[in-house]
């Protein structure tokens, strides 16, 4: 039972989170972090510190 759960439980984060990664080789640069996007930002609230740092 305990394994059931935690495996919905991976589905749901799986499907629920997408994680940015940065390509060094692309001239552009990188942020100082991976971004993982759970939510979307709603109604202007500030993203976190760091977390669009290519922007």
């Amino acid at each position: 039972m305990i394994l059931l759960i935690f495996v919905v439980l991976s589905l749901i984060k799986i499907i629920h989170s997408t994680t940015y990664r940065c390509d060094p080789t692309i001239s552009c640069g990188c942020s100082a972090r991976t971004t993982n996007v759970t939510s979307r930002i709603v109604g202007g609230a500030a993203a976190a510190d760091y977390t669009w740092g290519w922007i």
